[in-house]
């Protein structure tokens, strides 16, 4: 098991390597732009996969703790990182369809489907789409009902779409869509199914109908091949976490899990790293803990998340990218894991 995290700012990578040790290592090899295998006396070979193209690589520091050997290698400046552009294109938001779709006079030519028999809930070329003005507008909503502009001074800001206003309009929020009427789909105890299976994709809201997200399937073609595209819930969380980071600066949050909260310290963002052989790119750097004192709760923020489909997925994907160190800070051990934006 082993980690490699890329350290822009310092133009270094951090690298851990378990059940290996200091004494252990012999020599350090670079493999191609993106391969380090660590020759090690009495053992095999260690091969590391970089999560960005090096062309060269100094060791600065080499250190064990327990079986954990830690390693710390300068690399060349002209080091490629893999992260994306901070200005994310939101996934099947307007922008991304137009990029990603094809047409057919004019029009971007795709489906909605239903996640679990792939029966057509929307069909692009019957409606015209809108993305929500703000991807967490009800964050806002108190502001924009008491203060609306009134100086008639240009805006990009539209103020008054919170549902659709014709049958033919579909709203696209950060993890939702919104229509009107949608002969695809059956009410069902407060809840939306697919007319074919019954599998439960939305609810009400606003007299309009929410489709979730992460419930359908975004099936599209794009320079003559097919595409299947599924939508990640964990995104609505990095989403929100970004809102936040973006309009207020904070960087410690709380998630409810289980009936337990979980704590977290967003440290850094545009963190490129390989997991076991996992590249993951442009994450969220994240400090995370079970546990912290009554004087200290008070400075995380709760993410308010009502869908415990998502939660759970969130709390997976942490857990799966976590590493083997730990970060102490005062007496809390804080576990680190890696979130790809």
């Amino acid at each position: 098991m082993y980690s490699a995290e890329y350290l822009p700012r310092l133009g270094q990578l951090s690298i851990e390597v378990k059940n290996v040790t200091q004494e252990s290592l012999q020599n350090i090899e670079l493999q191609g732009d993106q391969t380090i295998i660590l020759i090690l006396k009495d053992q095999p070979s260690v091969t590391i996969l970089l999560p960005v193209s090096i062309s060269h690589v100094s060791v600065l520091k080499v250190s064990s703790v327990g079986d954990i050997l830690k390693l710390t290698l300068k690399v060349s400046s002209d080091v490629q990182s893999n992260s994306q552009d901070n200005n994310k294109i939101t996934q099947w938001s307007c922008k991304w369809l137009q990029q990603n779709t094809s047409k057919v006079n004019s029009n971007n030519v795709f489906w909605f489907d239903c996640f679990e028999c792939s029966h057509e809930i929307i069909n692009s070329l019957n409606h015209k789409f809108k993305d929500m003005p703000n991807e967490f507008w009800y964050e806002l909503m108190d502001f924009w009902h008491c203060h609306k502009p009134e100086n008639n001074q240009p805006t990009d800001k539209d103020y008054g779409i919170l549902v659709p206003k014709d049958e033919q309009t579909i709203i696209i929020g950060s993890y939702y869509l919104l229509n009107l009427v949608n002969e695809n789909i059956v009410l069902d105890q407060d809840l939306y199914s697919c007319k074919n299976c019954g599998s439960k994709i939305g609810q009400p809201f606003q007299n309009a109908i929410k489709l979730l997200k992460w419930r359908l399937n975004l099936k599209y073609s794009h320079d003559g091949k097919e595409y299947i595209s599924e939508y990640n819930p964990v995104n609505f969380v990095i989403e929100l976490i970004n809102t936040k980071i973006q309009s207020s600066a904070i960087r410690k949050f709380k998630i409810k899990h289980d009936n337990k909260w979980i704590y977290l310290w967003i440290m850094s963002d545009g963190i490129d790293v390989t997991i076991n052989d996992k590249v993951l790119n442009n994450c969220f750097k994240i400090l995370y803990t079970e546990e912290v004192g009554a004087k200290e709760e008070v400075n995380y923020e709760e993410l308010e998340i009502s869908y415990t489909e998502i939660r759970d997925k969130f709390y997976k994907t942490l857990k799966q990218n976590t590493i083997q160190s730990k970060m102490p800070f005062g007496s809390i051990e804080f576990y680190i894991s890696f979130i790809p934006t």
